[in-house]
């Protein structure tokens, strides 16, 4: 399961996937957007990964 959400910020989005990524319980990837880019191309800024 793979769940996408936008941060109140406008700037950060985080990936929630659940028992998808070879174990159990769920990996959650943040995505802080790139400042002065457009967000088109799929560009990640920074990604991090909470255990």
């Amino acid at each position: 399961m793979l769940n996408a959400y936008n941060l109140t910020d406008g700037r950060t989005m985080y990936v929630e996937t659940t028992g998808s990524l070879g174990g159990p319980g769920a990996d959650i990837f943040f995505f802080e957007l790139n400042e002065g880019d457009v967000y088109l191309d799929g560009t990640v800024h920074r990604i991090y990964t909470f255990w």
